[in-house]
């Protein structure tokens, strides 16, 4: 059950991280204050966002796309780990590393994600 919180935690962590679309994705962070997440201001979320969009949409296997913030230190990659390929409802999909490093802490994720109608998200 421990494992399986953690987890879940991860999980969430890195759907913020990843996922972010909207600029007020949250509005009471309090939860994440020891995320990497909980860190990133809009620009920082933008950075990583064009970076997300371009590994998973035209990236190389393999190759790892990284992104950063010099003003505020923030940084990350995106390493895509399969090719292209469809899943339910004609969803393109791809498993993909994500890595995110800001104020001190990190966190490393795998998972497949697939773009849909408002961008790329998590599936299980």
């Amino acid at each position: 059950m421990r494992h399986h919180h953690r987890r879940i935690l991860r999980l969430a962590a890195l759907v913020i991280t990843v996922f972010a679309c909207v600029p007020n994705w949250a509005a009471d962070r309090s939860w994440m204050r020891d995320a990497p997440a909980g860190h990133m201001t809009k620009e920082d979320w933008a950075i990583a966002n064009d970076t997300r969009d371009r590994a998973l949409e035209n990236g190389v296997k393999g190759h790892v796309y990284r992104w950063q913030n010099p003003q505020t230190g923030a940084k990350g990659a995106v390493t895509p780990l399969s090719e292209s390929f469809a899943r339910k409802e004609s969803a393109t999909c791809r498993r993909a590393k994500f890595d995110l490093s800001a104020a001190g802490q990190k966190n490393t994720s795998t998972w497949t994600v697939c773009k849909v109608a408002d961008g790329w998200k998590l599936v299980q």
